[in-house]
């Protein structure tokens, strides 16, 4: 006879971390064995018995992360913008912020992520 007991405990650290779950486990396993085999010797036979009880414990860890990038990879890609150089400015060395002109952008929403600096 062999039982499973599997207390367990999970964390959602998205607060502290975005994205991370952690998770703990114990296994305890009572275990009885009772073994008898017939054992024969020519015309004679024998019986052997082998039995006997076992506790075992196991440890489980585990940690789950799902960073924010896989939330922007998921996102559909949307047709890309234009970029427009003002044609008046004939030196490269002239042109200023105001020379480019940026149409047809249009970002998903903002994911809000800790970076590491």
């Amino acid at each position: 006879h062999t039982f499973f007991i599997t207390p367990s405990i999970g964390l959602n650290l998205e607060k502290q971390v975005p994205g991370l779950t952690v998770g703990a486990g114990v296994d305890l396993v009572p275990a009885t064995v009772d073994l008898t085999q017939d054992i024969y010797f020519g015309s004679d036979r024998g019986t052997a018995h082998l039995g006997g009880t076992a506790f075992g414990v196991g440890v489980r860890l585990g940690v789950m992360y799902k960073p924010k990038a896989l939330e922007q990879l998921s996102r559909p890609p949307r047709p890309l913008p234009t970029l427009h150089l003002d044609p008046t400015v004939s030196d490269l060395f002239a042109f200023r912020f105001e020379h480019f002109t940026l149409t047809g952008y249009d970002p998903h929403p903002h994911i809000k992520a800790p970076v590491a600096v």
